[in-house]
């Protein structure tokens, strides 16, 4: 065998072997994701809750972040839902920011956007599809059933992910 064809083998070999590790790790992290979420939804189904209506709201309502930062967040989210059916929830979310030394500010934006300085460390709005209609009676009772068990939603995820 030519020393040619040894080095094309040998690069065929390493590109299959790259791409074998490539594929491997992308499934790894798929089973490790698809892992975490399983043990999310039995937190969740072992603590009571409805997860029929938590997926449902999950297609509704979107929160980022420790709602600890700032319950007022959740708390004005709630109002929204209940007084305008979410009306001003399809403009901006509501949210907290950190910035010099100040942990947890309210700071409430458009879609997209965020503060001029810190950042976002808690936000709670409508997904993108939710913004684009009006909410049924069904969404919004998902919604703030959400919300009204947000620690223990939050609580199962951080559960979950801690024993990934």
């Amino acid at each position: 065998m030519s020393l040619l064809a040894l080095e094309t083998k040998r690069v065929e070999i390493e590109a299959a072997i790259d791409e074998l590790k490539k594929s491997s790790a992308e499934k790894f992290e798929e089973l490790k994701s698809e892992l975490a979420e399983t043990r999310r939804l039995i937190a969740l189904q072992s603590g009571g809750l409805n997860l029929d209506t938590l997926h449902h709201a999950e297609h509704v309502i979107e929160v980022r972040g420790d709602y600890k930062r700032n319950p007022s967040v959740i708390t004005d989210a709630i109002a929204s839902l209940v007084k305008s059916r979410g009306a001003e929830m399809k403009q901006q979310y509501f949210g907290a920011k950190d910035y010099s030394g100040w942990s947890g500010q309210r700071s409430n934006h458009e879609y997209g956007y965020g503060p001029k300085h810190g950042g976002i460390v808690l936000s709670c709005g409508l997904t993108k599809e939710a913004r684009k209609r009006e909410l049924t009676d069904e969404e919004i009772e998902a919604a703030l059933y959400y919300l009204n068990n947000i620690e223990a939603v939050q609580s199962a995820a951080t559960k979950s992910q801690a024993t990934s």
